[in-house]
């Protein structure tokens, strides 16, 4: 199995969510996850010439524009997408084949996309029961939590590799969590963001940085109010 066709169709998810067209965009992201499963015992008997390591992979935010980009800071959720991304040096992407490693991490992806979605209509749809879209997005972002903890245990903590997409996935779990007035799980989750940011290192990189920031001070503010709504 190619990586190729999983990357361009969450880039492809990742625009739809950008045009808040949700419904198509969790189709995409329903057929990858399953596809990733279903075909997993090719992942095996990928050849050792044609594999990437699962750090190389890199995973960016993007903006209406599919420019990578990070959310505005007074932003109390990551509201952007995720895609994943092959490095173009070395070989074409196109010879690159999905290994467990990375059908883990791109699984990881779409299910932080899939709760994307939820969140986001949640927010949009108030009248709607948010309550049950709040529930099906922390579900899902508890999958993609415990997918991509499986990659980053083997991996470095760094910017290229799942590190923001943990990130991500904390904040905008909490911030469910929040909503659900589940204040003892906002706090743990916002306590694992804290250490993700205590432990991980930065190279040096505008987006890094500026997304560095964004998880910092939402893990600064946000907290706040957790503790305040709890006394």
């Amino acid at each position: 199995m190619l990586l190729l066709p999983v990357q361009e169709c969450t880039l492809q998810a990742a625009s739809l969510i950008s045009q808040r067209k949700l419904a198509q965009a969790s189709e995409i992201l329903v057929e990858i996850v399953t596809s990733l499963r279903e075909r997993r015992g090719e992942f095996e008997r990928a050849e050792a010439s044609q594999q990437l390591n699962v750090d190389d992979l890199i995973f960016l935010p993007l903006n209406e524009d599919n420019d990578a980009d990070c959310p505005d800071w007074d932003d109390d959720f990551f509201g952007l997408p995720f895609a994943v991304f092959a490095p173009h040096a070395g070989k074409p992407v196109a010879k690159y084949e999905v290994t467990e490693p990375i059908a883990a991490a791109c699984t990881g992806v779409c299910l932080f996309l899939l709760g994307l979605c939820y969140q986001i209509s949640a927010r949009e749809h108030e009248r709607q029961c948010p309550e049950t879209a709040l529930k099906t997005a922390s579900s899902f972002y508890n999958h993609a939590w415990t997918t991509l903890q499986q990659v980053s245990s083997n991996t470095s903590c760094s910017d290229t590799s799942t590190t923001f997409l943990l990130m991500a996935t904390a904040t905008n779990a909490a911030t469910c969590c929040y909503e659900l007035a589940d204040l003892d799980s906002a706090n743990a989750w916002f306590s694992s963001l804290r250490d993700i940011l205590t432990f991980c290192w930065l190279k040096d990189d505008h987006l890094a940085m500026e997304l560095h920031n964004f998880f910092l001070m939402t893990s600064t503010i946000t907290t706040t109010f957790v503790a305040a709504g709890a006394a």
